[in-house]
């Protein structure tokens, strides 16, 4: 019952799989992006520093 009230919508929209597949690749690269800098300054820190710190 619910499928057929959504079948005579006036306003619809078609989704395609490009739809799903843009955002997706761009939160994964989001995210590989964000974890590369965090290990390049990690790798670049000094960890005397660090030590001396805490």
């Amino acid at each position: 019952m619910a499928i057929k009230r959504l079948q005579n919508i006036a306003y619809r929209i078609s989704l395609s799989w490009w739809m799903f597949l843009i955002p997706s690749l761009a939160a994964l690269a989001i995210a590989a992006l964000t974890v590369n800098v965090h290990a390049v300054r990690a790798a670049i820190a000094n960890p005397v520093k660090g030590l001396k710190c805490e």
